[in-house]
């Protein structure tokens, strides 16, 4: 049985997404399964939803595939605006030209059939037992691309610039990916990646055939030739499909549909192993508990190189919905233009860009006392008096003349909601937007790569904000004691979240170790996250375990990585670093600690008087020094090698052998408490915060 509860047996999938989402009174939360509590563990909860029944992984016994699914949408919306293509001659569709559901199913039989047929040219042991690289930002082509390979049994993986030139060329490796699609922008990089390497020894052997979606030169085409590449620009491909069919190979519940790289502890990118039956659970769980109206009107605004975005791109076809592109993918600053001429039905976004509205608003509403701030002031603070009280914030006037010039600002008309992902979110900039914008509801969801997307969902009408919520439908969890932390369920309620269910990826590729550390009991899958549940089965994520951790972009950090590449690079300055990163804000701070001997030196390095470290309050003063840091900062990071713009170090505190056994922050073993840091140290992060980026004057 695996139909959705309350649902009659032989409902279509249409008849099935008509249906959703729930009554929130009925998903609202999550309970306890009685007779599974454990020591040292809490009991498994489920959505309130399927405490007695099978979890939801699919919307009918007949599709258990994201490929199924996708027919049946064809079946039902042949006609309807699928994918926006950017058109700028094209001034009568905002800027788009589109392909209908049934359009879109035809280019990717000939788009399979073209990639089938020329790989086997090259190689006649290629089937379709092969991983094909995607290294793009957001295009019509990508899902073109994506959409394709499912309907072929193709395995995807996705690249993208800050995984760095050694992430893209161990991933390609990895997978021993023999086609990758990419943008012309991104073909000279690929090809000089390639020139570079020693002929005895090329970095990419694995590599056959480019695949480019814009037009290619004739020079570009014969320095692939003398690379032992074939490069073909994507409509050639369709081009070839059409002459040489070929039969589609339908993927089953199991077939992996993509591996997501994430970067580790130690840097190195892990391969994250994602099934049909994984995103469809995920697509399941999110129309259950969101609702997503017929004929929706998605921007793809986030990477959709990440799962976060993956799934959104999916939400749409089961109600005929349409999923939009930016006209220029490589630039996010035009974005909200396109989105004031879009005018999108919802927008899902990370903190990060909230905190931008948030400032930007702030700045613009808060700064002088014109009539008409005055007037968007008094609104919004009837609207989050209204929201605290959970009643209902209607306001004829001012959602009639201030709201709906607001949200015409930015081509928010027509949002009905808004998602936040990837990392928390503030409650104060939550409450502020859904304030500010009028809109219903704003949904914070938790989850990872690891998980397919999120496997906590609020409501969207949270009064407090700070809960992810509920557990989704399709998946199950408990929390398991970390003593250490002081984190128990039966004396707090708090503990690392364990899950379980159709949702949890399948295991790290070729990477078994990882996967074995990954699980426990065979198939919880530990998130390394700490979370509080409330007595509604509510779930507040409140720390991490693991050493690793999220900026507010959603971009992993590997703190000891970093550390190391610090230390590496300033042997002759930094005795000890401990990296700092807050997930509601964007960048890193760091605690770095130095002592006198290597003071001294840095100062007449840099033509400054030694003589302060004789004196401790001038020396104290001397690294507390705003212009001191920056000096400092500026230094460091000009040494540390192989680190992306957001691992490096925005803000720094100096002091003088900071991390002590006396003062808990190291283990006997010198390793750094990083819990104990946190707590240590909390004033001088929130003042570091506060400061912003040394360097740029930004906030940090």
């Amino acid at each position: 049985m695996v139909f959705p509860p309350h649902y009659q047996i032989g409902d279509s999938t249409v008849d099935v997404f008509s249906k959703l989402p729930y009554q929130p009174e009925k998903i609202s939360k999550s309970l306890p399964i009685l007779g599974t509590s454990k020591p040292g563990y809490s009991p498994i909860y489920r959505n309130e939803l399927v405490i007695d029944g099978d979890l939801i992984y699919r919307p009918n016994i007949e599709t258990s595939t994201v490929f199924q699914l996708f027919e049946s949408d064809v079946g039902k919306f042949p006609h309807n605006k699928f994918l926006s293509v950017p058109n700028p001659n094209n001034s009568t569709g905002n800027g788009y030209d589109y392909l209908t559901y049934k359009q879109v199913q035809t280019l990717r039989n000939q788009l399979g059939s073209g990639i089938l047929y020329t790989l086997n040219q090259i190689s006649p042991s290629y089937n379709n037992d092969f991983i094909l690289s995607i290294y793009s930002p957001n295009r019509y082509e990508w899902t073109l691309l994506d959409y394709t390979t499912h309907a072929f049994s193709i395995t995807t993986t996705s690249l993208y610039d800050t995984l760095g030139p050694d992430s893209i060329k161990f991933i390609l490796n990895h997978t021993e990916s023999p086609v990758l699609a990419l943008t012309g922008s991104k073909l000279d990089h690929i090809l000089d990646l390639i020139n570079q390497a020693d002929p005895q020894n090329p970095s990419l052997p694995f590599l056959k055939l480019l695949i480019s979606f814009d037009p290619i030169t004739l020079n570009q085409k014969q320095k692939a030739e003398s690379l032992g590449l074939k490069l073909f620009t994507l409509n050639e491909i369709i081009e070839i499909g059409i002459k040489s069919p070929q039969s589609l190979i339908p993927p089953t519940p199991d077939s992996i549909l993509t591996i997501c790289y994430t970067s580790g502890t130690s840097g190195t990118p892990k391969g994250v192993i994602i099934t049909h039956e994984n995103v469809l659970a995920s697509i399941m769980s999110i129309h259950a508990t969101v609702d997503i109206q017929p004929g929706i009107m998605h921007f793809s605004f986030l990477p959709v190189a990440h799962i976060l975005e993956r799934v959104n791109l999916f939400l749409a076809s089961p109600v005929g919905g349409t999923v939009h592109f930016p006209k220029i993918s490589s630039d996010p600053k035009t974005y909200f233009n396109d989105i004031k001429s879009i005018k999108p039905t919802h927008m899902t976004l990370v903190p990060r860009v909230y905190n931008k509205l948030e400032s930007l608003f702030k700045t613009k509403i808060y700064s002088t006392g014109s009539w008409s701030n005055r007037l968007t002031k008094r609104a919004i603070a009837y609207k989050l008096d209204k929201i605290s009280k959970n009643q209902d914030p209607t306001h004829h006037f001012y959602d009639s003349i201030v709201h709906k010039k607001v949200k015409s600002l930015l081509g928010f008309d027509n949002v009905k909601y808004f998602v936040s992902g990837a990392a928390p979110i503030s409650g104060e900039t939550l409450l502020f937007i859904r304030a500010l914008f009028n809109v219903p509801k704003f949904h914070e969801a938790y989850g990872s790569t690891e998980t397919t997307g999120g496997v906590f969902l609020n409501s969207g009408k949270e009064l407090k904000p700070g809960t992810v919520g509920p557990v989704v439908p399709s998946v199950e969890f408990k929390l398991k004691d970390v003593e250490e932390m002081g984190y128990t369920f039966n004396k707090n309620r708090t503990g690392e979240i364990l899950i379980r269910g159709p949702q949890v990826f399948q295991g790290y590729y070729k990477d078994p170790e990882n996967t074995k550390d990954a699980f426990e009991e065979g198939d919880w899958f530990k998130t390394g996250d700490i979370a509080r549940i409330d007595d509604q089965g509510k779930v507040y994520i409140i720390d991490r375990r693991k050493n690793f951790f999220k900026l507010s972009q959603g971009e992993y950090i590997a703190p000891e990585k970093i550390e190391n590449s610090y230390v590496s690079g300033n042997s002759d300055f930094i005795t000890q670093i401990w990296v700092y990163g807050d997930s509601l804000q964007s960048s890193l701070a760091g605690i770095i600690g130095v002592d006198l001997e290597t003071l001294g030196a840095f100062l007449v390095k840099n033509g400054l008087d030694s003589n302060i470290i004789k004196n401790e309050t001038k020396t104290q003063e001397l690294l507390k020094s705003k212009d001191f840091r920056k000096l400092v900062l500026k230094n460091i990071n000009s040494k540390v090698l192989g680190l992306q713009g957001f691992e490096k170090l925005k803000n720094i505190s100096i002091q003088i052998d900071p991390l002590s056994l006396e003062n808990e922050t190291l283990t006997p073993t010198l390793k750094i408490k990083r819990h104990v840091a946190k707590k240590y140290f909390k004033d001088t992060l929130d003042s570091l915060y506060q400061e912003g980026e040394l360097l740029n004057g930004g906030k940090l």
